[in-house]
């Protein structure tokens, strides 16, 4: 599966680009997925003050886990209420409409800021602790990490670089000979990625690996269920299955539908202004990012 990545901003976020590119799948080492990197003047940019997201898979939970958001808002509650937030921030309000932001009341805010933050954040690692599903099956772990190995492998091939220090630690780990893989030829790695593809798929429809996916479902829609007030909890587990099988068919309609993707080994940049096409009979013009196409 070939990912497109793009990146968009406006005018003042181009004048702080320092440089950007797209790196190979041997750079996001077990990683299916092609690095879109972007370098800012971050100095410039956020003017001293950086404030970092986190990504969705280092949050502590989501909206969706009704146990853990239900856990985390009585936790945020009961510290706001022994802290006196609510008042404190009243009366804050109240000493800037009467005196401005003096140096006191800025003051003031910030540390009342900063003990709330401290209080959701604590929360939160309170109230989600990390549950990372289902034990999966050591054959089904072992084939993923197999297939990631053979891509990284193939991705250095195209690009004509030798292995680095992390691709051969993983193949030390998975027992593999890089060596040898690494004399193999393009199309013979391609169709080495694609037999691993095969064997991963073929563990992936095993019973035992479907069994511990539903026993992981069910424990999750009996706790939302519960938290929720909702006592049934089997048509919450129904729900889900629903969602995780009908998500199954439409990757398979895609794949039927637009066909087998691969990823992007070659980007030919025009130099010129002025193409003709003799399969088309068409003279295409190159302006500014734009093609347009003009019959003969």
């Amino acid at each position: 599966c070939w990912r497109k990545p793009h990146t968009f901003g406006n005018s003042p976020q181009f004048r702080v680009i320092r440089r950007q590119g797209y790196l190979g799948n041997l750079d996001a080492n077990m990683s299916d997925h092609t690095l879109c990197y972007i370098d800012f003047d971050e100095k410039t940019l956020f003017r001293g003050l950086i404030n970092r997201p986190s990504e969705i898979h280092a949050r502590e939970f989501l909206i969706e886990q009704d146990d853990k958001k239900l856990k985390f808002t009585t936790t945020a509650r009961t510290q706001f209420l022994q802290h006196n937030i609510a008042e404190r921030v009243f009366k804050l309000a109240a000493a800037f409409t009467e005196h401005g932001a003096t140096d006191k009341n800025t003051a003031a805010y910030q540390s009342l800021d900063k003990q709330i933050m401290e209080i959701v954040m604590c929360s939160m690692k309170k109230a989600a602790r990390k549950d990372f599903g289902y034990m999966r099956s050591p054959g089904l772990t072992h084939a993923g990490q197999i297939l990631m190995l053979y891509k990284c492998i193939h991705s250095c091939k195209l690009r004509q670089q030798d292995a680095p220090q992390s691709l051969l630690k993983s193949a030390a780990r998975l027992e593999v000979n890089i060596h040898e893989a690494m004399l193999m030829t393009v199309s013979q790695l391609r169709k080495a990625v694609t037999r691993r593809r095969k064997e991963l798929w073929a563990i992936q429809k095993d019973s035992e690996q479907r069994q511990r996916r539903s026993n992981w479902i069910a424990t999750l829609a009996e706790d939302r269920a519960r938290a929720a007030g909702d006592q049934d909890w089997e048509r919450k587990m129904n729900t889900m299955k629903k969602r995780v099988d009908e998500s199954q068919i439409n990757r398979k309609l895609t794949a039927i539908t637009k066909g087998q993707h691969s990823q992007l080994d070659l980007i030919q940049i025009p130099h010129g202004e002025w193409y003709y096409s003799e399969q088309g009979n068409e003279i295409f013009h190159y302006d500014k990012g734009v093609w347009e196409a003009y019959p003969c």
